[in-house]
């Protein structure tokens, strides 16, 4: 994990292996949060953390069902 840190209005910028950028800006510092704005491809999916996990679960069980029901068995 690579750990930054930023004030206010000052960015990140995220280059992909196909050469588009991914900016991170410090919006908004309080006591107990920090606003964070994005600015990204349309195109790309962007979502909170905890909303993730559900969604993680879903594909991993979905893997494995495909998985269980497509293996041969040799013999």
């Amino acid at each position: 994990m690579l750990v930054l840190s930023r004030k206010k209005q000052e960015e990140i910028v995220i280059v992909t292996p196909e050469g588009e950028e991914i900016v991170l800006k410090v919006i908004k510092i309080s006591e107990s949060s920090i606003r964070i704005g994005l600015e990204a491809n349309p195109d790309y999916q962007i979502m909170r953390g905890e909303l993730m996990e559900p969604r993680r679960i879903n594909n991993r069980e979905f893997a494995l069902a495909g998985y269980e029901g497509n293996h041969c068995e040799a013999g």
